[in-house]
C-alpha cells in the first residue's frame, strides 16, 4: 500500500511538474501578457527606452521561458559572471516589472551592474565637472570663450557617452557625478543664455570670427539676429567699407530676411557716397557710380541714404481728355531710390524738403492701334428648337408589363391547381408543400408585375430631341500695337543741371478673337475659352506700358554731356510748354471740329485746371491776365491753362477774393482781352450767352436772357451778411462753367459764379456783376492798368 501511495505521489508530482512546465513554456505568448505569480515566471515586455541614446538596440536578451529551476535572477547572475553588463542592463529593462516587484531581493545584483557603468565613466564625468568648476565667470570675456566652449563640449560629450539604460535612471542606481555634471552644465548654459545679448552688443563683429562661432553656447543664429540686430545697427552706420564687408562675410547667412541685409547694404552705400560731390553732396552720376560699386560688392541696398527722387507727370490735360493718351506709362522703380509723386511747382521750389533729383514725364502720344489681318468663318451649330420622337424604352417597358402579366396569370393558375388537388394521408403533406411553392411563385410574379408597371409609368412615351441649325462665327486674327512717345527731363537740383530726352516705346501682341458666337450655341463656352475675347484685347490696350527707371537714368548718364544749366522755373516751364504744344499741334492736325471763326469771343476764353484736378473757365481781362472764380483756384499758387487754339500754358494766381468769388491769374501765354459792358442799366430780358466748359465739354456756348439784377449773399463766405451784386440769368450753366464770361453781344456783363440746383429749381444761375469784377481788377492791378 505504501508503494502504491508513493507511486501515486510520484505520478501526481510528475503530473504537477508537467503541468507547471506546460504552464511555463509559452513560446507563443504575447510579450507583456503575463504577470509574475508565486514562483512561476512569465516573460515581461522589452522597455523600448532601454537604450535610447546608448548602444544600438540589440536582440531580445530574455529567455523564451523561465522556470523554478532557472529564473530571472539566475539569468542575471550568469550575465554578471560572464561580464555581460550591457546585456544585464537590457535584461532589467525587458523584465522591469518582475525585478521591481522583487527589488529587495535582487538589489545587490542590480547594484553590481550599475557600479560597473559608474566605474567605466566616472573618471570622464569627474574630469569634466572639475574643468567646468574652474571656470567661475560665465560667459566671461571673448578671450575666454574658446576655453569655455571646449570644456562645455567635453562635458556634453561625457554626458552623451554615458549609457542611457533604464536601470541607471533609477534613483537607487544613478551616478551622483553624472547628476552634478548635468546641473553644472545647466547652470553654465543658463548664464550664457542670459549674457548672450550683452556679449553680442560688445563683440567685435568686424573681426575674422563670427559671434555665433566664438560664443560658448550654441544659439539659433537667425532668431537671435532678428531680435538683437538693432544693437549693432548704430555701429554699422559708423563702420567703414572694409568693416562692412567683413560683417557681411560673417553674418549674411544669419541675417533674417532681405530687410536686414538691405540695411547693411544701405550702410555700405552710405560709405561709398561719403566724400563724393563736395559741399553740395553727390550728383546723380556719382550716386549711380556708388550704387553700382555697392551692388558689385554683393550688397542689395534698399535706398540711397539722403537722396530722394520724385516723379512728375505733366502730360497734357487736353490729350488725356481727348483720349490721345490712351494708356499710361508706369515707372518700374528698379533702383533703390526713395521715390515720391510731386507737383512740378512744389518739386522745383527752394524748400529744403524738395527732392534732389526729378524725373518729369510728358507723354506726347500714347496710342493703340489694331489691325484685323485675317477672318475665318468657323462652322458651328445653334439650337433652334426641339422635336418629339417615340421613346424606344417605352415599348420595351410595355413588353415587360405584358410579359409580367402573363407570368402572373400563369402563377395564379398554378396556385389554384395546387390548392384544388385531392390528398390522402401522407399525400396531404406533399400537397401542402406544393401549395406553398405555388403561392410563393404567384407572390413573386405579382411583385415583378408591380415593378414593371411602375417602370412603365415612369417612362415617357416620347422624347424631345434638340434640333440644330448650322451657322458660322468669326475667328479674327487681331494684331494690336501700343505706341508711346514721351518727353522726359532728368533734373539734378544739386548741380542745377537738367537733361531732356524723347523716347519711343512700342509693344505688339497678336490675338485670336471669337466674334459673333451665338448665345444658343451648345459649344459656346468651348469656342470662347479656346480663343481670346474682345475684353482681353481691350484690357491689354489699356494696361500701362512699363518704363524702367534704370533705363531713363542710364540714358542720362550716357548723354550727361548734353545736360544743360537748370534755368529759372519760368524758363523751364516754357521749354516744357514748347514740347507739349508741339504734340498738341500734331494731334490737332488730325482733329476735325466745329469752327468759331465768325465768333472771336472764343479766343478770349481759357480752360483752367485747378490744383485738385478740377476744371473751370476763365477769360482774358489783360493780354497776360485771366479772370476766374476764387472757388476754381482756391488757395493754389500755380494753375495750368489751355487756350482755345489748343496750346497750353501755366499761370500764377496774383489776386483773389473769396467774398466776391473772383481771382486773377498772371499767364505766360498772351491772349485777347474781353471788353466789359459800359452802361449802368442792363435791360431784363436781354439775350446773353455763356461760353465755358460744362462737365468738361470744353468751349460750349449756351444762350438765355437776363432774369434779374439783384444783390445776393456770397457763396464762399457762409455767414457773411454783406451782399454782392449779381446778374441772374436763365442760360444753362453747370460745373465747369465757373469763372467763365457772360456776354451780351460782344461785351461781358458778368462772371459765372453759382446756381441753385435744389428741388424745383430750374435755370436759376447767378453771375458776378461786371461792375464788381471791374472794381476788383482795378484794386489788384491799379486804377490805370
Amino acid at each position: 500500500m505504501a508503494n502504491k501511495t508513493k507511486t501515486d505521489v510520484v505520478a501526481a508530482l510528475l503530473v504537477a511538474m508537467a503541468l507547471t512546465l506546460a504552464a511555463c513554456q509559452t513560446p507563443g505568448q504575447t510579450p507583456g501578457a503575463g504577470k509574475v505569480s508565486g514562483s512561476v515566471d512569465s516573460p515581461n515586455p522589452v522597455d523600448t527606452g532601454a537604450e535610447s541614446s546608448g548602444p544600438a538596440k540589440k536582440a531580445r536578451v530574455s529567455k523564451e521561458f523561465y522556470s523554478v529551476f532557472f529564473g530571472r535572477p539566475d539569468h542575471l547572475k550568469d550575465l554578471i559572471k560572464a561580464g555581460k553588463f550591457a546585456e544585464a542592463a537590457q535584461l532589467y529593462a525587458e523584465q522591469k516589472d518582475y525585478f521591481d516587484q522583487h527589488m529587495s531581493r535582487d538589489r545587490p545584483l542590480l547594484k553590481q551592474v550599475a557600479d560597473h557603468f559608474h566605474g567605466l565613466h566616472g573618471d570622464a564625468l569627474a574630469t569634466a565637472l572639475r574643468d567646468l568648476r574652474e571656470e567661475t565667470d560665465w560667459p566671461g570675456s571673448a578671450e575666454t570663450w574658446a576655453t569655455k566652449k571646449e570644456r562645455l563640449a567635453h562635458a556634453r560629450a561625457a554626458l552623451d557617452s554615458y549609457p542611457q539604460y533604464v536601470l541607471l535612471q533609477l534613483a537607487d542606481f544613478h551616478d551622483p557625478a553624472k547628476e552634478e555634471l548635468e546641473a553644472e552644465v545647466g547652470r553654465d548654459h543658463a548664464a550664457c543664455d542670459q549674457g548672450a545679448a550683452a556679449a553680442f552688443a560688445g563683440f567685435d563683429h568686424f573681426g575674422p570670427t563670427p559671434f555665433f562661432d566664438a560664443y560658448p553656447l550654441q544659439l539659433d543664429a537667425k532668431t537671435f539676429m532678428a531680435t538683437h540686430f538693432p544693437a549693432v545697427a548704430p555701429r554699422l552706420s559708423a563702420a567703414g567699407p572694409d568693416q562692412l564687408l567683413r560683417f557681411a562675410a560673417n553674418y549674411r547667412d544669419q541675417l533674417a530676411g532681405t530687410a536686414r541685409w538691405g540695411e547693411v547694404g544701405d550702410a555700405y552705400l552710405a560709405t561709398a557716397l561719403a566724400g563724393r560731390g563736395g559741399k553740395n553732396g553727390p550728383g546723380l552720376v556719382q550716386v549711380l557710380d556708388a550704387l553700382r560699386d555697392t551692388q558689385k560688392a554683393g550688397f542689395a541696398p534698399t535706398r540711397v541714404p539722403g537722396v530722394e527722387f520724385a516723379f512728375i507727370d505733366v502730360t497734357s490735360r487736353t490729350l488725356l481728355q481727348e483720349r490721345q493718351v490712351e494708356f499710361a506709362p508706369q515707372v518700374d522703380v528698379d533702383l533703390p531710390l526713395a521715390a515720391s509723386r510731386a507737383d512740378l511747382d512744389e518739386a522745383l521750389s527752394a524748400d529744403a524738403g524738395a527732392a534732389d533729383f526729378l524725373i518729369v514725364f510728358d507723354v506726347a502720344l500714347a496710342r493703340t492701334e489694331r489691325r484685323v489681318t485675317k477672318i475665318q468663318r468657323m462652322p458651328a451649330r445653334v439650337l433652334v428648337g426641339y422635336k418629339e420622337e417615340a421613346n424606344p424604352e417605352y415599348r420595351q417597358a410595355q413588353n415587360q408589363v405584358n410579359q409580367a402579366q402573363i407570368n402572373f396569370q400563369s402563377a395564379s393558375i398554378n396556385q389554384v391547381s395546387a390548392d384544388s388537388q385531392f390528398c390522402y394521408g401522407m399525400g396531404c403533406v406533399a400537397k401542402a408543400f406544393g401549395s406553398l411553392v405555388a403561392a410563393a411563385a404567384r407572390q413573386g410574379a405579382e411583385k415583378k408585375l408591380q415593378q414593371a408597371m411602375t417602370n412603365l409609368s415612369n417612362t415617357p412615351m416620347t422624347l424631345k430631341k434638340p434640333v440644330y441649325s448650322k451657322y458660322t462665327f468669326k475667328k479674327a486674327t487681331v494684331k494690336a500695337a501700343k505706341t508711346m512717345t514721351a518727353h522726359y527731363y532728368v533734373i539734378d537740383r544739386r548741380r542745377d543741371r537738367y537733361f531732356k530726352e524723347t523716347f519711343d516705346l512700342q509693344e505688339t501682341k497678336n490675338f485670336l478673337v471669337a466674334y459673333e458666337v451665338h448665345d444658343d450655341d451648345p459649344d459656346r463656352e468651348k469656342h470662347i475659352s479656346s480663343m481670346d475675347t474682345e475684353q482681353d484685347v481691350k484690357e491689354w490696350e489699356e494696361a500701362p506700358v512699363t518704363v524702367k527707371l534704370s533705363q531713363l537714368v542710364d540714358q542720362f548718364v550716357a548723354h550727361r554731356g548734353d545736360a544743360r544749366k537748370l534755368p529759372s522755373l519760368v524758363a523751364l516751364r516754357k521749354t516744357m510748354l514748347s514740347d507739349k504744344n508741339k504734340a498738341l499741334a500734331d494731334y490737332q492736325a488730325q482733329t476735325f471740329e466745329g469752327s468759331t471763326q465768325s465768333d472771336p469771343r472764343f479766343d478770349s476764353v481759357v480752360v483752367i485746371y485747378g490744383m485738385d484736378r478740377s476744371l473751370g473757365s476763365g477769360f482774358y481781362v489783360r493780354p497776360d491776365v485771366v479772370m476766374t472764380n476764387y472757388h476754381v483756384v482756391k488757395e493754389g499758387e500755380f494753375v495750368e491753362l489751355r487756350l482755345y487754339g489748343g496750346s497750353e500754358t501755366f499761370g500764377k494766381v496774383i489776386a483773389r477774393d473769396a467774398h466776391l468769388d473772383l481771382a486773377l491769374i498772371k499767364v505766360q501765354a498772351r491772349g485777347k482781352p474781353v471788353q466789359f459792358f459800359d452802361r449802368n442799366r442792363l435791360d431784363l430780358g436781354s439775350t446773353v450767352e455763356v461760353i465755358g466748359h460744362p462737365h468738361g465739354l470744353e468751349y460750349s456756348i449756351t444762350r438765355g436772357v437776363v432774369s434779374a439784377v439783384r444783390e445776393m449773399l456770397p457763396v464762399n463766405t457762409v455767414g457773411s451778411t454783406r451782399k454782392v451784386l449779381h446778374v441772374q440769368i436763365d442760360a444753362a450753366t453747370s460745373p465747369g462753367n465757373s469763372g467763365g464770361p457772360v456776354f451780351h453781344k460782344d461785351r461781358v456783363v458778368s462772371v459765372v459764379s453759382f446756381g441753385e440746383n435744389g428741388a424745383g429749381a430750374e435755370n436759376l444761375n447767378f453771375t458776378v456783376h461786371h461792375s464788381v469784377a471791374q472794381r476788383f481788377i482795378a484794386r489788384a492791378l491799379g486804377a490805370g492798368s
